[in-house]
């Protein structure tokens, strides 16, 4: 969990230069930000777009299809990040400058996904 929580993640493969993804872990939550940069100021002043959500999460070594709150922050290892919104993430590589990861979608019949998505340290 400290690789995964010690830095601020910028998604990197499949994005427009125009649009910054960054997301941060703590214990208990995923923070997501999402820039749209304005590429015509002087046409369109202060039209830039910033959102921000956030979810409780908690790792797992294994795919669950159910949120169980009192995992959250207990377990500072695993495969698989479990969030609060239903969603599951897998973990396919950490380490201290990168962070690839796929969408898995458990509540489907046959598990279906996206990614995998790259994430770097510094945009």
């Amino acid at each position: 969990m400290d690789l995964l929580t010690r830095k601020s993640w910028y998604l990197t493969k499949g994005t427009s230069p125009n649009i910054i993804y960054k997301v941060t872990y703590n214990k208990q939550m995923t923070k997501s930000r999402l820039w749209f940069k304005n590429t015509n100021p002087k046409k369109y002043p202060n039209v830039e777009r910033n959102f921000t959500g956030s979810v409780k999460y908690y790792l797992s070594d294994s795919i669950e299809s159910i949120f169980k709150p009192d995992k959250v922050g207990q377990k500072k290892y695993g495969n698989y990040i479990i969030h609060e919104n239903g969603s599951v993430t897998e973990i396919v590589k950490l380490n201290c400058d990168t962070l690839i990861t796929k969408g898995i979608h458990p509540d489907t019949a046959i598990y279906i996904g996206y990614g995998p998505l790259l994430y770097i340290t510094k945009p």
